[in-house]
């Protein structure tokens, strides 16, 4: 995002990084992107490509909804102490930006991993129509 690192702080109890410049998505991206499931669905994904792994699929469901719990239950915790990053970008803000990020990756990994199953006529029409209804109504 262009930002600089300007200092890393690390101790036992915390830590932080100060940047040259704030962005909402640097700012809360810890927040929204599920590294762990990101991680789990790159490494399914490629040994899918390689070995077909259509009986494991919901091994691999299975595995994706324990990584996106940890992340959610530490995002949970994480926010019941005071965040700087939730005081720079609006708590209220913050939160919603931080569930619609998380349902957004979500979705954006179930896509790449089952991109051969996914109609994209069908896939833009919903985002179409969820728009709508969201906005729209």
């Amino acid at each position: 995002m262009g930002a600089k690192v300007l200092g890393i702080r690390v101790s036992k109890k915390s830590g932080s990084v100060r940047l040259s410049k704030i962005n909402v998505l640097v700012t809360l991206a810890p927040y929204f992107f599920p590294l762990y499931s990101f991680v789990i669905a790159t490494l399914f994904l490629v040994f899918d490509r390689i070995y077909n792994l259509e009986e494991y699929y919901l091994f691999f469901f299975f595995i994706l909804g324990l990584t996106m719990a940890f992340h959610w239950l530490s995002n949970w915790e994480t926010m019941k102490i005071e965040q700087p990053d939730l005081k720079i970008t609006g708590k209220i803000f913050g939160i919603v930006f931080i569930l619609i990020g998380n349902l957004l990756f979500l979705n954006i990994i179930l896509t790449f991993v089952f991109i051969n199953q996914i109609n994209f006529s069908d896939l833009v029409e919903n985002y179409i129509w969820a728009y709508y209804s969201f906005f729209k109504s």
